[in-house]
């Protein structure tokens, strides 16, 4: 993707709750100032639908960055960056929060959900609550692997599969999804 919005390299901006987490700055990738990034989702395709990512250490302000190009190399993602012309620029970044504003994120079909919005959902089986999710993990999906809940419980940690046998609902007005156990799963409630 190449910008050609002319914006200042990178300008403060504090966004607040608007800005989603995609994943976090790597090493750098070149001695031309590119940096990889590495996403949650690896298979996202926001980056390439966006002209504008945000970077933000853990105790400061979110600042805008235009992404100049970013492409996809041996499953990472590598981007140029306005402003970001020298290996040492790129180093500096490095471990950096990548974000998005909300609404710059593509539209879903119909039962389709962003991380962000199912984590911290409770889950519930058979009128019991079994915790919150607290981070989700991606399979691969060219081996016909699913994306895995994982539920924070007062016994540890519960891996739910993210499959439409397994979830029945997900209701963001009373934060919980429910589940039923079947088809060779139970997460023994």
């Amino acid at each position: 993707m190449n910008s050609t919005k002319k914006q200042p390299a990178h300008s403060r901006e504090s966004r607040g709750d608007e800005l989603i987490e995609l994943g976090m700055v790597g090493r750098p990738f070149s001695l031309r100032g590119e940096v990889r990034l590495r996403l949650y989702n690896m298979d996202s395709e926001t980056l390439f639908k966006v002209n504008q990512i945000f970077l933000q250490a853990a105790e400061g302000e979110p600042e805008a960055y235009t992404l100049e190009n970013v492409r996809q190399h041996q499953g990472i993602f590598v981007a140029a960056l306005q402003g970001c012309m020298t290996r040492d620029d790129a180093e500096n970044l490095r471990g950096l929060k990548v974000l998005v504003r909300r609404q710059d994120l593509p539209e879903l079909e119909r039962d389709e959900y962003y991380w962000y919005q199912i984590i911290g959902l409770e889950v519930w089986c058979n009128d019991k609550c079994l915790g919150r999710i607290s981070r989700i993990l991606s399979t691969a999906p060219e081996l016909d692997g699913n994306d895995v809940l994982v539920v924070e419980s007062d016994s540890g940690e519960i891996m739910i599969p993210a499959v439409r046998e397994v979830v029945r609902e997900v209701n963001f007005i009373s934060g919980r999804i429910i589940i039923e156990p079947g088809k060779g799963y139970d997460p023994q409630v």
